[in-house]
C-alpha cells in the first residue's frame, strides 16, 4: 500500500515537472516581429515593432517607435508579458504563426524574426554546428567614440551596438534605434546589419573595440554601458498615448488664469481648423531623450499621439526652459500645406523677442495669433483691417461721393472756351485751376539678405514631420 502510494506521488510529481517543462517549452525565446496590428476592424502600420523574450523571463517591446523593457512569463497555454510602463499583452503562441494576442488595445500578430543580410528569416545553426557568434566576440554594449566621414568629425554621442548572444541587438544611429542582426568570424571579421539595411563591416579587438564603417562614416565603438534610457513619456506618463491638453505648461511658468486664457484660443482654433494646435513647455528636453530638441518633439507628438484626423495633422510649439531651446512641429499633409518652412519662420520672428524678454503670455499670443491669421487664409498671411480704420473709411468716402456730383453738376453749366483770348481780361491772363501731370516714379531698390537673431533652423518631413527650432 505504501509503495503505490509512493509510487502514485512519484508519478504525480513526474506529471508536474513534465507539464512544468512543457509550459516553459512552449514559448520560444527568440525575436517576434510584427505582422499584423488591428482595433476595432481597422488595420494600422506596425512595421519595425517586435517583441524579444528572454529565457530569464525578460525582454524587450519596440512600441510606437519606443523600446521598452518588459518581463514575460507563460501558464498553461496563455502568454503574458508587461512593459516598463504598464502596457500588457495576453495572448498565446501558435506554431507556425508565431504569439497572438492583445497588446495596448490592439490586436497584434508576431512572428518569428530577425532577418540576415539577403532578407530571408534567420534560421538556428542545428546543435554543435558551426560556430557561434558570441564565442567569437562577447556579447555586449559597445559606445560610439568617434564618428569621421572625409576626414571631418562627427558627434556621435548617445549612439551606440549592443550585440546580444543570439545573433540579434540594436543600434543608436542618429537619434533613431534600430533593431540588428550580426556575425562575427574567429579571424576577428564583423557584420551586422540594421533593420533598415545600413550595414557595418569591420573588425573587432578582443580587448573591446570595434572599428568599421557603418552608412558611410567611420566608426569606432568600445565597451561601455548603454546609455540611461529616457522617454518624452515621463512628463506625463498618464497620458501617453492619450493626448495632451492644447496648452501644456509642464514648464510651470505660466499662471493659471494664463493657462486658461491661452486654452481658449488654441481650443478655438483646433475647433474651426482640420489642424490642432498646441503649445508645450517643459524644465530640460535633455531629461527625455539622448537626442536633440527636434528628436524630443518627434518623441511628444508620436508617443502621447496628438494630432487631428488620420494624417494627425497639428503644430506644437515646444520651450525647453533650462535651455532656453524652442522647436516648432508640424505634422500631417494639411499642416504641412498651411504652414511650409517660410511660414514657420514668420511665426518665430514674432515670438522671439517676447520671449528674449521672458515675456512668455506676450510670445504665445502671437504665436496663437499668426497661427490663425496663416490657417484663416489657408497659408497666406490673411490681412485684417482694424474696424476703426474701416469706420473712418466709409463716413469719407460718401462725403467724397457726395462732393464730386454737386460739382459735376456746376461744371455743366459752364460752356468750354475754344480760344486762348476767351481766358485773357482787362488785367491780363489769369488761370484759376493749375495741375501737374504724373509722368512716372523712379525706384531703387538694394537687395540686403535677411538675418535671423534666433540661430533658428528649418527642416521638412513631407507629410511626416517638420521642424523650425533654435534658441530664445
Amino acid at each position: 500500500m505504501m509503495k503505490r502510494m509512493m509510487a502514485s506521488t512519484a508519478a504525480l510529481l513526474c506529471a508536474a515537472l513534465l507539464l512544468t517543462c512543457s509550459a516553459l517549452a512552449v514559448v520560444p525565446d527568440g525575436k517576434y516581429d510584427a505582422v499584423s496590428c488591428e482595433m476595432d476592424g481597422t488595420r494600422y502600420v506596425c512595421d519595425g515593432e517586435y517583441v524579444t523574450l528572454k529565457t530569464d523571463g525578460t525582454g524587450e517591446i519596440m512600441f510606437n517607435e519606443h523600446l521598452l523593457q518588459a518581463t514575460w512569463e507563460e501558464t498553461d497555454g496563455a502568454l503574458t508579458i508587461r512593459d516598463e510602463a504598464g502596457g500588457g499583452f495576453e495572448g498565446r503562441f501558435e506554431p507556425g504563426t508565431g504569439l497572438v494576442g492583445t497588446y495596448r488595445g490592439y490586436e497584434y500578430v508576431f512572428e518569428p524574426g530577425g532577418f540576415g543580410a539577403g532578407g530571408d528569416p534567420i534560421a538556428p545553426a542545428p546543435d554543435g554546428e558551426g560556430e557561434s557568434a558570441s564565442d567569437s566576440l562577447p556579447a555586449g554594449t559597445y559606445v560610439a567614440v568617434e564618428c569621421v566621414q572625409d576626414g571631418t568629425r562627427y558627434v556621435c554621442d548617445g549612439e551606440y551596438v549592443t550585440l546580444n548572444p543570439d545573433g540579434t541587438g540594436e543600434v543608436v544611429f542618429n537619434d533613431s534605434l534600430l533593431s540588428l542582426t550580426w556575425e562575427a568570424t574567429a579571424d576577428g571579421e564583423i557584420r551586422f546589419r540594421d533593420e533598415l539595411g545600413g550595414e557595418f563591416e569591420g573588425g573587432y579587438d578582443p580587448a573591446g573595440e570595434l572599428g568599421g564603417t557603418y552608412r558611410g562614416y567611420g566608426y569606432t565603438y568600445k565597451v561601455g554601458e548603454k546609455p540611461e534610457t529616457k522617454s518624452a513619456q515621463d512628463i506625463a506618463p498618464e497620458r501617453w498615448g492619450e493626448g495632451l491638453p492644447c496648452v501644456f505648461d509642464q514648464g510651470g511658468i505660466l499662471t493659471e488664469e494664463e493657462i486658461a486664457e491661452l486654452t481658449a484660443k488654441a481650443t478655438e482654433l483646433s475647433e474651426s481648423y482640420p489642424c490642432e494646435v498646441y503649445i508645450i513647455t517643459v524644465d530640460d528636453f535633455t531629461k527625455y531623450t539622448n537626442g536633440s530638441v527636434e528628436r524630443f518633439a518627434e518623441d511628444v507628438r508620436t508617443g502621447f499621439d496628438l494630432g487631428y484626423g488620420e494624417d494627425r495633422d497639428c503644430i506644437a510649439l515646444i520651450l525647453s526652459m533650462e535651455n532656453r531651446k524652442y522647436d516648432i512641429v508640424i505634422h500631417g499633409a494639411y499642416a504641412h500645406e498651411i504652414f511650409p518652412d517660410r511660414n514657420r519662420e514668420d511665426i518665430a520672428d514674432k515670438f522671439l523677442d517676447n520671449f528674449k524678454e521672458n515675456d512668455w503670455i506676450g510670445g504665445f499670443n502671437d504665436y496663437l495669433d499668426r497661427c490663425g491669421r496663416y490657417l484663416e487664409g489657408g497659408g497666406k498671411l490673411k490681412v485684417s483691417i482694424p474696424a476703426a480704420i474701416i469706420g473712418a473709411l466709409v463716413p469719407s468716402s460718401l462725403i467724397g461721393l457726395i462732393f464730386c456730383a454737386v460739382q459735376k453738376k456746376k461744371l455743366q453749366k459752364v460752356a468750354e472756351q475754344t480760344r486762348a483770348a476767351d481766358y485773357v481780361t482787362k488785367e491780363g491772363c489769369q488761370f484759376t485751376y493749375r495741375s501737374d501731370r504724373y509722368t512716372g516714379t523712379t525706384v531703387t531698390r538694394t537687395y540686403s539678405p535677411r538675418s535671423s537673431g534666433s540661430g533658428g533652423s528649418s527642416s521638412s518631413g513631407g507629410g511626416g514631420h517638420s521642424h523650425t527650432s533654435g534658441s530664445f
